[in-house]
């Protein structure tokens, strides 16, 4: 959407604005004009860590603490991010 915006706009990607979008969606992502910049999600890994703590309150039948799991979330480049400007 926000590609499109700024199109209607006259706002130039990523010449004047860059854009950085977030699950790098498969079929979308790379085909917008420009590519977009995206920060991937790690679908199996976080498919594979929510059946781990299923598995594992099954087997203690106890429910696991809520606590924080981090997954690397890589960003893959494409052409929708320029340059910071310079003043």
């Amino acid at each position: 959407g926000v590609l499109h915006a700024a199109t209607r706009l006259g706002i130039t990607v990523p010449g004047e604005l860059s854009v950085v979008g977030y699950d790098d969606q498969e079929h979308m992502a790379a085909f917008l004009t420009p590519p977009l910049t995206s920060v991937a999600l790690p679908h199996r890994a976080m498919g594979d860590a929510a059946a781990r703590l299923v598995l594992d309150a099954i087997d203690t039948g106890r429910t696991p603490p809520a606590t924080v799991r981090r997954l690397a979330c890589p960003v893959i480049s494409r052409a929708s991010v320029g340059p910071a400007p310079s003043r």
